[in-house]
């Protein structure tokens, strides 16, 4: 029998205190989550317990969990999925930001590796487990002969239990209000929109985003997911009316939402087509599913060949299945914008999140026999589980009716990982990245071990804080190697100074040889650096374009955040632990024909990922009915 101590807690003084209660006449074992500190690893291995080996995350293992994490999906699908309320989960969504169930599902899966590489009749300790993974365990414990004892400080399952339900009603209230703002500011800026006439309604609605750089002119917008083929799709009708783009706005979305006035195209504020009663009626439904019309665990689940029921109840009752209030409304939008305007074909984005199965739906009900186009707008990594649709899930997922995708690779990536119809997705063009197919290859950029010509490193973070452990990796490797350079860009949503306060570098000196970048457009940087480090960011793919070298940071997910995930060449692997000092030499040693060869390789496969804006793509576009 194992016997097995759960230590809810991660606070050294702590563990050491209930360390005593550990058989010291035979080895301990303990497993300790990435998040740990280094203070606690080290007491650990003065307490003189052995640790067990992480789970090693090869290709084959990160797609069984990619497969099995659909599969669970799918079955609280297949028992929640009646009621469209459902599809306002971010449970439902897979989302890899939103939804909080994968960094539970990632804690099961090595718990029950280090149960499983623990030896038999010895001990093994968990630390800081959360008390969904504890509940599982628990129940597994009789018919796997575990003895399972649970050290935590009183009441805190209780506490713990209080603080996820708060977390959920004030999440859920707080975007009850959010929305009733987001309405007043609609109205207050722009107004409640003037509906088409029978012989003058929209046929064509597009359902994008709007940001305060996408106003060029008083007279000039640009769509920043869509481009130019708004203006393509009203000259192709000839009726330059015909066409609506409802858009959402975000930080700036006052200033976004005065200017749409004064365009003489129909763009108009998501949120104008929307009452504050919608609000009243909805909160109160909600509430009445809450109380009434649970979502719930309906039948036994596996994961990872163990019975993890147990596990998923304790996750749905501590508030699991939180639900996007704002997202769900737009249901309401787009049945209303079905209702006034005799709309015959859509166009969206598409990535599998709440709001697009709701706007789905609401469109099919006020017209039925709407065309809707589901634009694949952005990379494709494996942590894009939105994106894959289980094949149990065709049935019950609002779906658009054909999906056009970025290009070749990001529909043979659609074709192998989701159920959704190959003969319905479409190779399109990067309507996004129309710029990007104008980049050239640069030059090699030569290099000495000097310091009038050091080696470059540009370091291009994402826009949320899960790249902290890219920026704590990246300080480390530059106070390890003075010689090189490492630059960083960061994303205008998440600042550098911001990155760093949520970093182990906050209260320490910065290495001298690094620097922020302050250039405008990515390109500059390119120009600049020798290779870029990245974890998930499109960065990536621009300095393929332009032939640089990546190297991508594997921050140990269970799910890959890479983009390029399928690629291998002109890249090199790193992560926690492994310098960079060998990739930074290959990449200094490599002949130049290796290089320039490379480099095509490189350009090649990203030109196969975004292809370019053509007319022939538009079409693919343009409505299936008459304007």
């Amino acid at each position: 029998m194992r016997r097995i101590f759960i230590f809810k807690t991660s606070c050294p003084k702590q563990i050491k205190q209930w360390s005593r209660h550990c058989t010291h006449s035979q080895p301990v074992y303990f497993f300790q989550k990435r998040t740990l500190s280094e203070r606690v690893s080290r007491l650990l291995v003065e307490l003189g317990w052995k640790a067990l080996p992480r789970l090693k995350l090869e290709d084959s293992l990160r797609e069984r969990f990619l497969h099995e994490y659909l599969e669970i999906v799918a079955q609280f699908a297949e028992w929640n999925a009646q009621t469209i309320f459902w599809w306002a989960t971010h449970f439902s969504s897979k989302n890899r930001i939103n939804s909080p169930v994968l960094l539970f599902l990632e804690e099961w899966v090595e718990c029950i590796q280090a149960i499983e590489l623990c030896p038999d009749e010895k001990t093994l300790v968990l630390i800081d487990v959360s008390w969904e993974v504890i509940a599982g365990l628990d129940a597994l414990a009789a018919k796997h002969e575990w003895e399972i004892l649970v050290y935590a400080l009183p009441l805190n399952r209780l506490c713990y239990r209080i603080q996820k339900k708060f977390r959920f009603w004030k999440n859920f209230f707080g975007e009850v209000i959010g929305t009733i703002v987001s309405i007043r500011a609609a109205r207050k800026t722009f107004g409640r929109p003037k509906f088409a006439t029978q012989s003058n309604a929209f046929r064509y609605l597009i359902k994008s985003f709007t940001y305060l750089r996408n106003f060029k002119e008083k007279d000039e917008y640009i769509d920043p997911f869509f481009g130019h083929l708004p203006e393509y799709i009203r000259q192709s009708c000839g009726q330059p009316s015909s066409v609506l783009t409802v858009a959402l706005g975000f930080q700036d979305r006052k200033q976004c939402y005065a200017l749409m006035k004064e365009l003489p195209v129909a763009l108009h504020p998501l949120e104008s087509y929307l009452n504050y009663s919608d609000v009243f009626v909805k909160a109160c439904q909600w509430l009445y599913q809450f109380m009434f019309n649970r979502f719930g665990v309906k039948g036994k689940i596996e994961l990872w060949g163990y019975e993890a029921t147990a596990f998923f109840r304790e996750y749905v009752f501590c508030g699991g299945l939180a639900i996007s209030f704002f997202q769900f409304m737009h249901f309401d939008v787009a049945k209303r914008l079905g209702k006034k305007y005799q709309i015959k074909n859509c166009l969206m984005t598409y990535e599998g999140r709440p709001w697009e199965r709701l706007f789905i739906a609401g469109l099919r009900e006020s017209c039925p026999d709407i065309h809707i186009i589901g634009c694949q707008h952005t990379v494709i990594p494996l942590s894009a589980a939105d994106m894959f649709l289980h094949p149990q899930e065709k049935t019950l997922v609002p779906l658009p009716d054909r999906v056009i995708t970025n290009g070749l690779i990001t529909k043979k990536i659609l074709d192998k990982y989701s159920a959704y119809p190959k003969e319905k997705v479409h190779v399109g063009c990067a309507l996004r990245f129309e710029a990007l197919q104008k980049l050239s290859l640069l030059p090699r950029k030569k290099t000495q071990e000097t310091q009038e010509t050091p080696f470059t490193l540009l370091v291009a973070f994402g826009g949320s804080d899960e790249e902290v452990p890219l920026l704590n990796y990246a300080l480390q490797q530059a106070l390890e190697m003075p010689e090189v350079v490492f630059r960083t860009r960061t994303h205008p949503t998440f600042p550098f100074d911001q990155l760093l306060q949520r970093s182990l570098w906050n209260e320490r000196k910065l290495p001298e040889n690094l620097q922020d970048s302050r250039k405008p457009s990515v390109i500059e940087d390119l120009q600049i650096c020798n290779a870029v480090l990245y974890w998930g960011t499109t960065v990536s793919l621009e300095a393929l374009m332009v032939g640089k070298p990546i190297i991508q940071f594997d921050r140990g997910d269970f799910l890959n955040y890479d983009p390029l995930f399928e690629f291998k060449d002109f890249k090199w692997p790193v992560c926690e632990g492994v310098s960079l000092r060998d990739a930074i030499q290959e990449i200094r040693d490599m002949p130049e024909a290796q290089y320039a060869e490379l480099q095509v390789k490189g350009r090649k496969y990203v030109e196969d990922y975004f292809y370019p804006v053509t007319s022939e793509y538009l079409s693919l576009f343009l409505p299936v009915a008459e304007c």
